[in-house]
């Protein structure tokens, strides 16, 4: 697979993430078989309610100024954002303690997932710990640790994975499950925490208040757009398990939530890795000027389609048979989810590394829409499922569907705004394409502040 990616810098970092990503996933999928046999399809159901919640909040814990922390030249600006990034954090923390004290048990009942009222207690807490280690990660891609990177993933694999078996072992119950996904969020973080505090020892030495108002003034659309943007996509992304609950219970959002984990381990083996480091390659390539970028997009889609959208719709048919050999009885249904999501997983996996591609151009106001239209897709087609009196299985069926065609509309965009590119320049010197003109060099000399990036 990675010979395919060609030898170079970027296939070594792909390299380099993707192996660690393949011996954490080995963890993952290893400890799978033991949770299914300690674990309910309604305790996985529960964990996944919480885990949407969890990351719903994660996404906007640093009003995303933590994905801008890898963009700008200058190390005191950087500083800066990671300053705001971590102060959001904690005020967000703080918020959501009080929403859950105040709310969570007629948010979770509302939701028909009430097995979770007891342990609300550990949304704010995963948040505070998911939300640090998110702003640290961003540090690690602008330092390009990708080997650190690489090895905080095995750590929480492990970690999540000796936690659930652990618990589950004792009889737990489906708290076993929630403790581990916080393990999981916040494993490593020390050693980023490390990386990240002799960064901020470079460069010259300003005030940190000063490094502060500076990012903030050159930064200040990713909390007033950015932030929008990214809760619709964390919406289409997270929401899905809390309205299957909603409308079949929470097995069946149990059953879902294990399919999904299976079919998009591809995404998460090599997708996940190819993104974080297409996003810092193609930044970097877009502050020297962007007429790499179209050829460096149109070469990894054709790749990603190759090493990993086909193999993983062979595996999608035989998901049926394999979810009841390896998972038991019990889960033989989730493998005919397996099967139905991967059509969705197969697009997505060529979509999703691609994905930065829209705010590295500057095209916020084209991502914020495609955001909304995957919502649309995600939520809509399990309501109209379900209020046709669909089976769960043809509802998720739909959802497929509907997200296919979303991810497939992000790509078609993404590829017209870098064939932009491509076009000879206007009398004057403007870039071609208003608005997509790529924006990077603007914060190094001050001048401009269109940088964004959505997940």
């Amino acid at each position: 697979m990675l010979v395919r990616l060609r030898a170079g810098p970027f296939a070594r970092a792909v390299a380099t993430l993707a192996g660690a990503t393949a011996v954490a996933q080995a963890i993952s999928l290893a400890a799978s078989p033991l949770l299914t046999r300690l674990y309910t399809p309604d305790d996985f159901g529960i964990a996944s309610v919480f885990m949407s919640f969890l990351s719903l909040a994660v996404g906007v814990s640093a009003l995303r100024y933590d994905l801008a922390i890898p963009l700008p030249e200058d190390d005191a600006v950087a500083r800066g954002l990671l300053t705001i990034s971590l102060s959001c954090v904690l005020a967000t923390t703080l918020a959501l303690a009080v929403v859950v004290a105040g709310f969570g048990y007629g948010i979770v009942e509302w939701f028909n997932a009430p097995g979770l009222g007891p342990f609300l207690w550990l949304l704010p807490a995963g948040l505070l710990v998911a939300g640090i280690h998110q702003v640290l990660s961003s540090w690690a891609v602008r330092e390009r640790a990708y080997g650190l990177l690489a090895r905080r993933r095995v750590i929480q694999n492990l970690g999540a994975a000796a936690t659930q078996v652990g618990i589950g072992v004792l009889g737990g119950g489906p708290i076993g499950l929630l403790i581990g996904e916080v393990v999981r969020q916040g494993a490593g973080t020390a050693s980023l925490a490390a990386l990240a505090w002799r960064g901020t020892q470079r460069g010259e030495r300003r005030s940190w208040l000063a490094d502060t108002i500076r990012a903030a003034r050159v930064y200040y659309r990713y909390p007033t757009l950015v932030t929008g943007s990214s809760i619709l996509n964390a919406g289409g992304l997270f929401l899905p398990p809390v309205l299957l609950a909603k409308t079949y219970g929470t097995e069946v959002a149990g059953l879902f939530a294990l399919a999904q984990r299976m079919v998009e381990a591809p995404v998460r083996l090599l997708g996940q890795s190819v993104g974080q480091v297409y996003f810092a390659e193609a930044a970097a390539v877009a502050r020297g000027g962007s007429a790499r970028l179209p050829g460096m997009y149109f070469s990894t889609a054709k790749k990603l389609f190759v090493v990993g959208s086909v193999p993983v719709l062979v595996a999608g048919m035989a998901s049926p048979w394999l979810f009841g050999a390896i998972f038991g009885a019990t889960w033989r249904e989730a493998g005919t989810v397996a099967q139905a999501l991967s059509w969705f997983t197969a697009v997505r996996f060529v979509a999703y590394p691609l994905s930065q591609t829209l705010n590295i151009l500057g095209r916020q106001d084209l991502q914020a829409g495609w955001d909304v239209f995957r919502l649309m897709a995600a939520l809509g087609t399990i309501l109209v499922g379900a209020q046709a009196g669909l089976s769960a299985v043809n509802t998720i069926r739909l959802f497929a569907l509907g997200l296919s065609i979303s991810y497939l509309v992000l790509f078609l965009l993404g590829a017209r705004e870098v064939s932009r590119l491509r076009a000879p320049k206007p009398a004057g010197g403007a870039e071609p394409g208003g608005s997509s003109s790529v924006p990077h060099t603007g914060p190094c000399d001050g001048r401009h502040s269109e940088e964004g990036n959505g997940r």
